[in-house]
């Protein structure tokens, strides 16, 4: 059986420097969805579980991914809706996975 290892996302040394994994967005996390008027507005993502292994994320009132977890990967999905998402990269680590989704949802922006 193969193992996968996600080297990409991993620091680096390199001529005796080390080289940081850029940080993850601060998130503000919601167990349980609560309704529309009673969410905070904030400038960060809110992580709203919706089961046992999948996040919805917002910003800015908006859903603009999931997260879904499969064993010890973190899988960031982008798109409002679940089943119409597209996977944007995996992390071993829930924050890393929230920044590669960011990262994709202000990049479509940008283009757009």
């Amino acid at each position: 059986m193969s193992h996968m290892t996600l080297l990409s996302d991993r620091p680096t040394r390199s001529a005796g420097r080390s080289i940081a994994a850029p940080a993850a967005p601060p998130a503000v996390v919601i167990e349980r969805a609560p309704a529309v008027e009673s969410r905070p507005r904030t400038s960060a993502p809110v992580i709203i579980r919706q089961g046992d292994d999948v996040y919805r994320v917002e910003f800015d009132g908006r859903t603009i991914g999931y997260i879904e977890v499969v064993g010890p990967v973190h899988v960031a999905l982008h798109g409002p809706a679940y089943g119409l998402a597209v996977e944007v990269g995996q992390h071993l680590r829930l924050e890393r996975a929230l920044a590669i989704l960011a990262g994709a949802a202000n990049a479509r922006e940008t283009a757009a």
